[in-house]
């Protein structure tokens, strides 16, 4: 094993099983958006040391720039996975408290499946036969439910050595402007419900701007006018490695947007399309650029892309073995002695998933926490 995989199998057990990409049954549930979704929580990490989120929280908005524009190449240290940087110990933590604040009362019993947009796709990937890099993912078994944790070599990434030139980074805060009272966010996350498969799942992604229209303001004054901001305090219940802040205004998910920065004759729009589908994410603002010099900034509603994306053949099947192999990995978590696993995918075995029991029993979240949100656990 090369030295650089070693964190891929770092506190694993016995090994349980192996999923080959050929024998994964797809579910026979089509897969489709139809059902709508629904927004459990949201919040906004804030640059303080001690980790703290604002719930509801604000994403940043987009502002109109002048073309052209050129900007500097991303360099320093960037964060890749902020959920797992400030909690490390409980990366989901975040969400329960904030559904304290959005949604009390609310139960888990019901809700399959707790994962993140990135291991979506990392699952869909795999079925596509496009994943590039070696990959791990956690699996822990709380009541019913299976939570699917990201596992990365590491939280943050150092951006601005040769050869990669990237402008992502720039280009997104020079089209975006913090909203009123949220100078210190640094990165607003959000948590849907919606069907997958017949899979009812809880999915949380990271939202990069709010795009607002002047229709957007128009169609909450119909609807009983605009939210009320929630006054601020601090969740006392909150363990000490994190502190909750209720602050914002409740953004509609109508609202959210991804920035993407494209050198011409780069990304094409399909490939972008599954990312945008799993936050189902309308609004795609793309700046085009030769070398950070921007010629052009586009703003698309790509709900009918998504949706012809969604029906395709080959897109459907993949998204039907997405939900089949969610249910398989719960189901191998069920018959663990440990409850708690981890599914390694590597490069050099391409069509295989390897799973394996933890070496110990491991909880995604503080026992407080489970009692509350699951009846059954």
């Amino acid at each position: 094993m090369a030295s650089s995989e070693k964190w891929l199998f770092t506190h694993l057990g016995v090994a349980l099983a192996s999923l080959n990409v050929s024998q994964i049954q797809p579910t026979t549930v089509p897969v489709s958006s139809d059902g709508g979704h629904e927004l459990l929580c949201s919040y906004s990490w804030t640059s303080q040391d001690q980790p703290t989120a604002y719930v509801p929280g604000e994403p940043s908005r987009y502002v109109s720039r002048p073309i052209p524009l050129s900007l500097l190449q991303d360099k320093g240290v960037y964060c890749i996975d902020q959920n797992s940087d400030k909690n490390p110990q409980y990366p989901f933590e975040v969400v329960f408290r904030a559904m304290k604040v959005m949604k009390p009362g609310f139960k888990f019993d019901d809700i399959d499946i707790v994962i993140n947009r990135n291991t979506l796709r990392k699952l869909l990937q795999f079925c596509e036969d496009t994943s590039r890099h070696s990959w791990r993912i956690d699996l822990y078994l709380v009541g019913n439910t299976l939570v699917v944790e990201r596992h990365e070599k590491s939280t943050i990434e150092t951006l601005g050595k040769a050869p990669y030139t990237v402008f992502g980074h720039n280009f997104e805060r020079a089209v975006t402007m913090p909203p009123t009272g949220m100078r210190n966010s640094v990165g607003h996350h959000r948590v849907l419900r919606y069907d997958l498969g017949g899979l009812n799942c809880a999915v949380r992604f990271e939202v990069d701007a709010a795009y607002r229209k002047t229709t957007d303001m128009s169609a909450t004054v119909a609807q009983g006018g605009p939210q009320q901001p929630i006054s601020e305090a601090q969740d006392s219940s909150a363990s000490h490695r994190l502190t909750i802040v209720p602050h914002g205004i409740v953004t509609p998910h109508e609202q959210a947007a991804e920035i993407k920065s494209i050198r011409h004759g780069g990304v094409p729009l399909n490939v972008m399309l599954p990312q945008l589908w799993f936050g189902r994410t309308r609004y795609l603002i793309r700046g085009f650029h030769d070398w950070g010099d921007f010629s052009s900034i586009q703003v698309d509603n790509v709900n009918n892309e998504l949706k012809q994306w969604e029906e395709a053949d080959k897109n459907q099947d993949s998204l039907r073995k997405v939900a089949g192999i969610l249910g398989q990995m719960r189901e191998i978590v069920k018959n663990s002695e440990t409850k708690s696993c981890a599914v390694i995918w590597k490069s050099d075995n391409p069509q295989d998933l390897q799973v394996f029991a933890t070496a110990e029993c491991v909880l995604p979240l503080p026992d407080g926490l489970i009692a509350e949100f699951w009846d059954k656990s």
